[in-house]
């Protein structure tokens, strides 16, 4: 999306900002909490269905993103969270707009809502981070 950083760095400028180009806020990146719950499981669910979808059989898919859709009880969506010991989102105006969760020397999931594809480096990076401190994992190439 951009061609350098310094680009990208620009582009948070509003003064820089051309006319019908979208403002973006800088994400916060944090560990999960209770509250983020039906925000971080909208985000799987809507990003798997747009985008990965295709990458599994249908009736997978299906089961997938029904399983992370926001619903009224949640409580089978909570545990399968607390099972993760690396668990972080990124947030953009206490919006969840990004999901990494790793455990057993690899990332589990990573997704990042459609609107914010090409701003997810910074999540993946920290994931990464996390999971080699936690001593999960041991080699990671990362994106430059």
């Amino acid at each position: 999306m951009f061609a350098s950083s310094a680009a990208y760095r620009s582009s948070l400028n509003p003064q820089t900002q051309r006319r019908n180009q979208p403002v973006f806020s800088v994400l916060k990146i944090r560990k999960y909490r209770h509250e983020d719950l039906k925000g971080a499981a909208k985000v799987i669910s809507e990003t798997y269905s747009r985008f990965n979808s295709a990458d599994s059989s249908l009736e997978f898919s299906k089961r997938f993103v029904e399983f992370y859709r926001p619903k009224a009880d949640m409580s089978v969506v909570e545990a399968a969270f607390a099972g993760t010991p690396i668990y972080l989102v990124a947030v953009d105006d206490r919006r969840v707009i990004g999901v990494a969760r790793g455990r057993h020397e690899r990332l589990v999931n990573l997704f990042v809502l459609g609107t914010f594809h090409g701003r997810g480096s910074s999540l993946l990076r920290r994931a990464i981070v996390c999971l080699r401190s936690a001593g999960l994992l041991l080699s990671a190439n990362l994106p430059t």
